[in-house]
């Protein structure tokens, strides 16, 4: 039987075995942490999924090929992975944010509306966008669900292992712990903080709204495994290092932009910290760390709606050498 070794227990490591299992390979799962251990990056019970990317357009064929993959899983587990409640987008009419949406949209024939109400008035010049089929993924759900399944399967779970190379087919899919492995990925871990509010309206679906001054300010409603809704800023925060920085560093930013887009009623009620790991351009990478060892998931604070298709292609890219379409613009050779 052909093996491999997948490490990481994150979403992507999960998903890996998860698609090596299905092409016939003896799985084994080597990790520091569980599944949604505090060093992880795919805790925080709810990540969004969205099809017009207003980061890049490049995205979306990806994002489409991931939504059927969520779908399978769901089937598998044998419980929703996902929700479609819409994302509304603010921005001002003619910036980056409200551009990037429309042009994805128009290039991909996806479908967005326009006008969808807010619950403050929204600043002079801005506008809002409504993309129906997007949503958000029951993060948490997923990764203990594909636990569970991969261990029925026979998946060999090692944790407390650091990630030291062997033989045979790999797959290094560390989080954070990809910075030390690929230094020459030039890649940066930054502490994020993730905040819940009481006193939202009950009818906002998942939104992006556009702070000004580089801020992003996204959420995700009360759902059936929180009753809170969730927020973060997708930005990097601080540069995470030797215990030096603050994991709540984002907090006031945060807030701000609460009170100003959702209104005096809306208040922290909770608050957590996560990592991301970043690269010099935000896009991904995906490429060799040495020979038969694929490295993945240096994924900017925007991978995790992307994890079965990726772990489906990186598979592909493994076994024939020959990188696939859809990762060609994702090789760590544009960092160095």
């Amino acid at each position: 039987m052909k093996t491999a070794t997948v490490y990481g227990a994150g979403v992507y490591g999960l998903c890996l075995a998860w698609r090596l299992v299905q092409r016939g390979y003896n799985v084994r799962v080597r990790s520091l942490e569980p599944p949604l251990g505090p060093g992880t990056s795919s805790i925080g019970g709810s990540r969004i999924y969205r099809f017009a990317y207003f980061e890049s357009a490049a995205y979306v064929p990806l994002m489409q090929r991931a939504f059927g993959l969520w779908g399978e899983l769901a089937s598998d587990l044998g419980t929703t992975v996902h929700e479609a409640r819409g994302v509304v987008y603010a921005g001002p009419g003619d910036g980056d944010l409200l551009r990037g949406v429309r042009g994805s949209a128009e290039q991909y024939g996806l479908r967005i509306e326009s006008g969808h109400p807010v619950p403050e008035p929204l600043p002079d010049g801005y506008e809002t966008v409504f993309e129906p089929d997007a949503g958000f993924l029951y993060s948490d759900r997923i990764c203990l669900g594909l636990f569970e399944r991969l261990q029925g399967l026979g998946v060999q779970f090692e944790f407390g292992v650091p990630a030291v190379a062997d033989s045979g087919l790999s797959f290094f899919a560390l989080g954070p712990g990809m910075k030390a492995l690929c230094p020459k990925w030039n890649l940066t871990v930054t502490m994020q903080t993730i905040a819940w509010l009481e006193g939202v309206s009950a009818t906002l679906p998942v939104f992006g709204f556009d702070g000004g001054q580089g801020s992003f300010l996204y959420g995700i409603p009360a759902h059936a495994d929180c009753t809170l809704v969730k927020v973060g800023e997708h930005l990097p925060g601080p540069v995470a290092g030797l215990g030096l920085a603050d994991p709540f560093a984002q907090l006031p930013g945060i807030a701000s932009n609460v009170a100003r887009f959702l209104g005096p009623e809306a208040r922290v009620v909770q608050k957590a910290a996560c990592r991301y790991t970043n690269t010099v351009d935000g896009d991904f990478i995906i490429d060799w760390v040495r020979a038969n060892a694929l490295g993945i998931s240096a994924c900017s604070g925007h991978g995790f709606k992307f994890a079965p298709a990726i772990a489906d292609l990186a598979i592909e890219f493994a076994e024939s050498g020959v990188r696939p379409e859809l990762l060609l613009a994702f090789s760590g050779d544009r960092s160095t």
